[in-house]
């Protein structure tokens, strides 16, 4: 190799880096424009897909609430001798309600543990290990005990599970807090009345 084709060769390994360097230099703003583009086009399509899994994830967790919701009252359907919550004079539905303003899934859990306070005072005569039971026991051990019936019991059932749902996924809506605190009050009152412990002139059983 002579010298000319020494130079010749050193000069094209260096030209189309200095090309890229020197256009680099040159349109640097643009350059910056374009590469930023890219970034925010990437951005988006990440963020679509997370809002899309999410999206999914909030209706199924919507789908569940709901479902558990209408099975507890195809289980424990109202009739005119029921006994539901007076929303004027109720306590415990004032309060919920109230807290069902705020955050609906702090409502259903409020009212959740106070069916679970008013199953486990019911049982303490009867289980010594009644303090020590789950929501989902307690309902159990209600109707083994006679307390409960077998459609106040399934709704509870669905009550406990809707309950876990709504804690968990934070999706529950203020009327189905408030439904929800309905079906808890007729299942604690049913109850009650199998101990006597109240009338149906609707004093609270929570």
């Amino acid at each position: 190799m002579n010298g000319w084709e020494f130079v010749s060769g050193v000069i094209a390994a260096i030209a189309w880096p200095s090309v890229v360097l020197i256009t680099g230099l040159l349109f640097k703003e643009q350059l910056k424009a374009i590469l930023s583009a890219f970034g925010k086009l990437f951005d988006d399509r990440v963020e679509e897909a997370s809002l899309g899994r999410d999206g999914a994830k909030v209706k199924r967790y919507r789908d569940e609430l709901q479902r558990d919701l209408a099975d507890a009252q195809d289980a424990f359907p109202a009739t005119s001798e029921a006994i539901v919550p007076d929303s004027d004079a109720s306590p415990f539905f004032q309060e919920v309600a109230a807290l069902a303003d705020i955050n609906p899934a702090a409502a259903i859990a409020s009212a959740a543990a106070r069916l679970e306070v008013a199953l486990r005072d019911l049982l303490a005569g009867k289980l010594p290990e009644a303090d020590r039971l789950t929501l989902s026991r307690l309902i159990n051990a209600g109707a083994r005990e006679g307390l409960l019936t077998g459609s106040e019991a399934q709704a509870a059932q669905y009550l406990a599970h809707l309950r876990n749902t709504a804690v968990h996924t934070n999706v529950a809506t203020k009327s189905e807090a408030l439904e929800f605190a309905t079906l808890a009050y007729r299942v604690a009152a049913g109850a009650r009345l199998e101990l006597g412990q109240v009338s149906v002139d609707g004093r609270d059983p929570l």
